[in-house]
């Protein structure tokens, strides 16, 4: 079996990556398929509760979090989750990724900045 290639964030912690990892498998064209268009949609949806929740402050924390502690997007989403008091509807799990990097990118973009570029990656 070959061994998985983590691409995800650059910011992750070789413990988070090593357990992201340890059950993984090599999948199939349809099935990245399949998830690429599932992640799309809750990118999509999650993005709007972000929106509506984001105030100034909330952005400046979050690029705290982010470029200056160094949290993953995993970690941002959880802290979040907890510090915003958010339910099962805005995301699930509370340490969602895709929710992290909603979280970065409405953040960057409330802040005048680019998720996609340092210090963000």
């Amino acid at each position: 079996m070959t061994k998985p290639i983590y691409w995800g964030d650059p910011k992750a912690s070789p413990s988070e990556i090593k357990k992201l990892v340890a059950n993984s498998h090599v999948a199939s064209v349809e099935e990245i398929t399949e998830l690429a268009q599932a992640a799309g949609e809750s990118h999509r949806e999650i993005t709007e509760v972000v929106k509506a929740k984001m105030n100034r402050p909330d952005a400046q924390r979050i690029r705290h979090l982010r470029c200056v502690e160094g949290h993953s997007w995993r970690s941002v989403a959880g802290i979040t989750y907890m510090e915003w008091g958010c339910t099962f509807d805005d995301w699930y799990p509370a340490t969602n990724q895709i929710a992290g990097v909603a979280l970065c990118e409405v953040a960057a973009a409330m802040l005048g900045e680019d998720a996609r570029k340092e210090p963000w990656v």
